[in-house]
């Protein structure tokens, strides 16, 4: 570890955030800025970026400055389990449908926690989100999303 760095957890979170907030300004930069009353494209990334990257900055100075907390091991469960869903879903959503990439999203996401069981209040929980779901987005909404998609002869 770095021998100035006294709270390492500070420290390390501020370098993410400056990093993300840096990353969101660079990006917005070739779209148009506007004005404060008239915003343009670029301008709420812009903004959001600064502020997540002055608040990193803080953040950095403070696990310089002040003694913390050491860095835990990396919890690599949950990254691979919720970004499993995240594909899962993106992959099956024209194909399979929203009904199929809502289950699916359902019942991987939750393998993260260490302590998830399946259980029956769940699944019905599950099937409320996906019909809720369906009513708000295709129905309410109107947003061209398959219920039943074509790998499935929707």
């Amino acid at each position: 570890m770095l021998s100035f760095v006294n709270g390492p957890k500070d420290f390390w979170a501020g370098i993410v955030y400056v990093c993300l907030g840096t990353g969101f300004a660079l990006v917005a930069r070739d779209y148009s800025l506007g004005t404060a009353t008239r915003m343009g494209p670029g301008y709420f990334p812009t903004v959001l970026g600064g502020l997540l990257a002055c608040v990193g900055l803080i953040s950095v100075v403070r696990g310089i400055t002040r003694s913390g907390e050491p860095l835990e091991a990396f919890a690599w469960r949950p990254v691979v389990f919720v970004s499993l869903s995240l594909i899962l879903f993106a992959v099956l959503l024209m194909g399979a449908g929203l009904i199929l990439a809502l289950a699916a999203l359902l019942l991987t996401a939750p393998m993260a926690a260490q302590s998830f069981r399946y259980s029956v209040t769940g699944a019905l929980a599950a099937i409320a989100l996906i019909a809720f779901c369906a009513l708000v987005f295709v129905e309410a909404l109107g947003l061209p999303l398959p219920l039943i998609g074509n790998w499935l002869g929707g």
